[in-house]
């Protein structure tokens, strides 16, 4: 029985139905209410009660039991469950085990719309009436991060012996790393966990008189989350140049996390055009911020979903498109440089050993581009000095600094300094070289 898996709660589907007779009911989907576990003799008779189970709406639900587990040496199956009221999608029903050990039994309920997320019950069935009895208690509930608190102090023992108490993981949900380990107390009536995912949470508890171990009573702890989902932002939808090798950059560094978490990025492909066979391979790193994509048929559209995770929750998706032209029709970009031709700039000259003595003249200039592209595609640059360095050499905006060059108090030299700007669209290219003239004069500081 120890370490069996359920299935994780499903998040709760909302929706606004429109009624005949009033104003809008805001719909939610069903759940499931197996009941508590149950501890009885070989020969009495399991009630199920799903009556705990509900639906928005005053909709009608449908129940469906069946067994998940049995033990080895049962002939039980969910068959057994139609014997006494007809059929097992009855809310209430009865059955009668024919070996001791655990049954777990699910229940799934549904209406006209939506399924439920499954729900379990144990049933023990003991050998005889002198072994411990454990209770795990009530059913609990909480939040991801905060302590949660199981109560065995009601487990008994008819012979007044003091009891020992062993609790364990039987169900974690699948985003949870939890394992017994983990639990606070373990070996102890008031046992803890700090859940680390929402979910579903179920802890066994077994108690030993000295003499025998009791079977195992469950109970479930609901956990919900208090973090808010991260947002994803795809970029704006753009036009690309028709570039076989060289593809294009999608940009999802506008997407955030409310809390400031640091987030995984994953990329699909959304659409694409008739003809084509992109698939996750056509991106150089569908977990980059900023993949770059190789189109296989163009001119056509391409479509993209952006989802991102903050290491508990998933965004919504979000969708960008980009259109690929044709090559025929691409036209070349336009290079522009922005800046002046023509600068002045000064040096302080202190006096040195009883004469002026000028600092190098070094200039710095901001360089701008004007580029653009006829056919709106997104540009790559490429800055080339003479004499100098950018800070920059493949941004539409950089700093130039040039070589420095010397000249004396109270006069003004001057140097030239030629700069070429080329930008591409992938597939045409363009440049411009201007040349900008530096005159420095030495002044008293």
């Amino acid at each position: 029985m120890y370490g069996l898996r359920t299935r994780t709660l499903t998040a709760a589907f909302i929706l606004v139905l429109a009624s005949c007779n009033g104003p809008e009911e805001e719909y939610s989907a069903p759940f499931a209410e197996a009941g508590e576990s149950q501890q009885l003799a070989l020969g009495q008779t399991v009630t199920l009660d799903g009556s705990g189970s509900g639906v928005c709406c005053e909709k009608n639900l449908a129940y469906q039991w069946y067994f998940k587990q049995v033990p080895l040496d049962s002939a039980v199956d969910d068959a057994v469950l139609g014997t006494s009221n007809g059929s097992p999608d009855a809310q209430t029903l009865q059955w009668v085990p024919d070996v001791p050990g655990s049954y777990v039994v699910g229940l799934v309920v549904s209406d006209d719309v939506l399924a439920s997320a499954e729900d379990v019950t144990v049933i023990e069935i003991a050998k005889d009436n002198d072994l411990p009895l454990a209770d795990a208690g009530d059913d609990q509930a909480g939040v991801v991060g905060q302590m949660i608190q199981f109560d065995g102090s009601a487990s008994s023992d008819e012979k007044g012996v003091e009891l020992e108490y062993e609790w364990v993981l039987a169900s974690i949900p699948d985003e949870s790393s939890l394992t017994n380990a983990d639990i606070f107390d373990a070996d102890q009536a008031m046992a803890s966990i700090v859940p680390d995912a929402a979910g579903s949470f179920v802890l066994g508890l077994r108690v030993y008189d000295k003499t025998d171990w009791s079977a195992p009573d469950y109970a479930t702890a609901r956990v919900g989350s208090d973090n808010a989902p991260p947002v994803a932002n795809a970029g704006e939808s753009s036009v690309s140049a028709p570039c076989e090798s060289a593809g294009f950059s999608l940009n999802g560094l506008a997407s955030y996390d409310p809390e400031g978490e640091s987030l995984t990025y994953e990329w699909s492909i959304k659409s694409s055009p008739d003809g084509s066979t992109a698939s996750a391979a056509n991106f150089d790193d569908v977990h980059s911020a900023t993949p770059v994509f190789t189109a296989d048929v163009f001119p056509g559209d391409y479509s993209f979903w952006l989802q991102v995770y903050d290491g508990e929750s998933w965004s919504a998706y979000d969708s960008v498109s980009y259109y690929v032209t044709d090559a025929s029709a691409n036209q070349a970009p336009v290079s522009v440089i922005n800046t002046d031709t023509s600068v002045s700039m000064t040096t302080d000259c202190p006096t040195v050993s009883g004469s002026r003595q000028c600092k190098p003249c070094v200039p710095q200039l901001e360089m701008l581009s004007d580029s653009y592209d006829p056919d709106g595609h997104m540009l790559s640059y490429a800055w080339s000095p003479s004499q100098g360095t950018f800070d920059y050499f493949d941004q539409e905006q950089t700093d130039f600094v040039g070589e420095s060059f010397t000249t004396s108090y109270g006069s003004t030299k001057s140097n030239d300094y030629t700069l070429t700007l080329d930008v591409s669209d992938c597939d045409q290219s363009a440049s411009q070289t201007v040349t900008v003239s530096v005159s420095c004069t030495g002044v008293i500081p």
